[in-house]
């Protein structure tokens, strides 16, 4: 992210603050173009025309994805520049991709405790969630945390900590562990452990995340119209985005 750490929440009078809303999947080359060209040019003109400072935070500016802020973090920057811009605090890049539904980063532990119930008692093997999950105990609350992989190849959990342990890192792509968690909340809705809304969240939240979630977050409460005014959305409607995939042209 632009900013290093999260930004203030008093109001600042003399401050644009912007959260840039994208799929990352998605928007490489749009958010390398407003960073290195359009951002400058856009600072330069607020701090000589109106004085005011302009700040952009893109929560996934960095290339490893390991260090994508998660949905509670996200959410906590945009509040934070919704109540302290002096101004437009939302610009949203919307293309053809959404982003895809993924492990989240945290589970909490009664949530977590219980999706691996509701497999036991359906017959469903829940090692691969017990292999892509660890328990945090200094997240609050205390939590299970997905377990970073160390790269694109297929095989069991390795440690990088030698016989005396260590951080531990997963060599799989993930797709069976994705399908026993979507199986579990499943089970958690259809048994009334769980809302459906809340299962949906957890798909959300996890990377690359859904670019609606963003969205959602910033325009809820407040009053509509008064945040709407404060937001720009640039929608790149792609034509025939199926062909262009597969290589084909409009005709």
């Amino acid at each position: 992210m632009e900013e290093s750490s999260l930004p203030g929440s008093e109001p600042c009078s003399s401050c644009v603050k912007v959260y840039l809303v994208s799929n990352p999947e998605d928007s490489v080359v749009e958010r390398r173009a407003l960073r290195e060209t359009v951002f400058p040019r856009l600072r330069e003109h607020c701090r000589t025309a109106l004085g005011l400072d302009l700040t952009v935070t893109d929560p996934y500016e960095s290339s490893d994805p390991n260090r994508w802020p998660d949905r509670r973090t996200r959410r906590q920057l945009i509040e934070q520049c919704q109540n302290t811009s002096n101004g437009p605090f939302l610009l949203a890049l919307v293309g053809h991709q959404y982003g895809t539904a993924s492990l989240p980063s945290h589970v909490e532990v009664a949530e977590y405790q219980m999706l691996l119930q509701v497999c036991q008692q359906a017959g469903i093997k829940t090692s691969p969630l017990e292999k892509a999950y660890r328990r945090d105990e200094n997240c609050i609350p205390p939590s299970y945390r997905l377990q970073a992989r160390a790269g694109p190849t297929h095989g069991p959990m390795e440690s990088n900590g030698g016989a005396g342990g260590g951080q531990t890192t997963r060599t799989d792509k993930g797709e069976e562990e994705l399908k026993v968690f979507q199986t579990a909340l499943g089970l958690c809705v259809q048994g009334g452990l769980m809302t459906q809304e809340t299962a949906h969240d957890y798909l959300r939240s996890g990377k690359p995340i859904s670019l609606t979630v963003d969205l959602r977050l910033a325009l809820q409460g407040g009053s509509g119209d008064g945040i709407a005014r404060r937001c720009l959305v640039y929608v790149h409607r792609v034509l025939n985005a199926l062909g262009q995939r597969n290589g084909k042209t409009p005709s």
